[in-house]
């Protein structure tokens, strides 16, 4: 998770989590965050925490093997006429 902003004139703190997972826990433990936020800093400043969408994933070389391969292109099939008999 990481802050990326914060309004002072409304209270409202902006976050971003590292997965989707992680931002439902985050809205669900909000008020708990919020009560923390403003006893680490003084002055109770945070009034609502609002999650942002989780950031991009970097490729690693693991999530690049496990991306599929394109399909290979489509080649034409020659027919050759049936031989008589």
């Amino acid at each position: 998770m990481k802050a990326t902003a914060f309004d002072v004139e409304s209270g409202c703190l902006d976050v971003v989590p590292d997965a989707p997972a992680v931002g439902t826990q985050l809205r669900w433990s909000a008020p708990k965050l919020i009560a923390a936020a403003n006893a680490t800093v003084s002055g109770g400043l945070v009034r609502t925490l609002r999650v942002q969408a989780p950031a991009p994933v970097k490729g690693s070389p693991a999530t690049a093997a496990a991306t599929p391969t394109p399909a290979p292109a489509v080649v034409p099939v020659e027919r050759r006429t049936p031989p008589d008999g």
